[in-house]
């Protein structure tokens, strides 16, 4: 499995950076890997991303922090 936890944000309208997901594309084509997880702190719902022309799919992650670690676990 392929996870990359970002140390910043998740951005509020939902819409992650392209980059992160040309990272995530890289490491999936250098894996041989059709799944990635792109892990972002802050508040959200989780989403799955196809790449265009690709069976490749990234999952986004966002986990909030703001409670016990227990409460952030459950919450998933």
């Amino acid at each position: 499995m392929i996870f990359d936890a970002k140390y910043k944000a998740a951005p509020a309208n939902g819409q992650y950076p392209n980059a992160d997901h040309h990272q995530m594309l890289a490491y999936a084509t250098a894996s041989g890997r059709t799944d990635e997880w792109l892990v972002y702190a802050g508040p959200g719902r989780p989403a799955q991303r196809r790449v265009r022309n690709s069976g490749i799919y990234v999952h986004e992650c966002p986990i909030d922090p703001s409670g016990t670690p227990c409460e952030v676990i459950r919450s998933y």
